[in-house]
């Protein structure tokens, strides 16, 4: 599971810990303490993750992807956009998960 993406989810909730969202989700602390140390893949599980999020699972499962804007000097723009480039419509997350 991608814990970058999940972090990112879950600082935009403002949820704080792993214990905090299981209990929100009302979801087995346990399970998802498994899928975050990658001793689990559950695909019912991921996606019950990000269902509650709002999100594709397929954002939970693939590496995340890193491009920095460039203007027209070619000076990087100072934000980063995080796409995954899987989706069949990609998932601009920095907007997504930083308003």
């Amino acid at each position: 599971m991608n814990i970058e993406i999940l972090d990112m989810l879950m600082d935009n909730k403002k949820i704080k810990s792993y214990y905090q969202l299981a209990k929100e989700m009302e979801f087995p602390y346990t399970t998802l303490l498994d899928l975050v140390h990658g001793r689990s893949i559950n695909l019912y599980s991921i996606e019950y993750i990000a269902n509650y999020f709002g999100v594709s699972k397929i954002l939970l499962l693939e590496p995340t992807r890193v491009y920095q804007l460039l203007n027209e000097d070619n000076d990087i723009s100072g934000s980063n956009f995080y796409f995954d480039l899987n989706q069949e419509s990609y998932a601009m997350t920095n907007m997504l998960l930083h308003g």
